[in-house]
């Protein structure tokens, strides 16, 4: 898995596209470049989603805690473990 810091802006990179049916409960990732696809989770959809525009792990686990009623560190624990997987298959990068 990859590092990343709390406070790194994090965006989806710019071959991805998110998808998603929710009454359905179907989501998805294609990456356009490489062809791609990932079957998401409600969840992963959520955080992917929240970095059409840059954003941190902070921000995404304050969404992510108040979306789905969690605590603030489990949040952030969950997000750490999705954001470090998708950046290392590159749906996430780290803005630069």
């Amino acid at each position: 898995m990859l590092e990343v810091k709390r406070n790194e802006l994090l965006e989806l990179n710019d071959d991805v596209v998110i998808h998603g049916i929710p009454e359905l409960e179907k989501f998805w990732a294609f990456n356009l470049q490489t062809g791609d696809q990932y079957s998401l989770s409600e969840t992963a959809y959520f955080l992917l989603a929240g970095f059409d525009e840059p954003g941190s792990i902070e921000m995404a686990a304050n969404r992510l805690s108040g979306e789905y009623n969690i605590s603030s560190d489990t949040a952030e624990q969950d997000c750490l473990d999705i954001i470090s997987q998708y950046l290392g298959e590159g749906l996430l990068k780290i803005k630069r």
